[in-house]
């Protein structure tokens, strides 16, 4: 999936391509508490900080190319 540097949020399953992993494994990070999300009736929206936050905390560096600027 290309990532369009200009998004600032994401669906589960937007964040489940980006990833690699399957939508279920995001809604589950949610809902423990290890990905931050809103709720937007019955979807979860990750912001693009929210989810670069998340993937550097499990050790995969830098998600976006433009999060030095952010």
């Amino acid at each position: 999936m290309i990532v369009d540097p200009t998004r600032t949020a994401y669906s589960t399953r937007e964040v489940a391509e980006i990833l690699g992993v399957h939508e279920e494994t995001i809604r589950r990070e949610v809902q423990r508490g290890h990905l931050k999300a809103a709720k937007l009736g019955r979807m979860f929206i990750i912001s693009k900080a929210d989810l670069a936050a998340y993937y550097e905390a499990k050790g995969g560096g830098r998600l976006f190319e433009d999060d030095a600027q952010e």
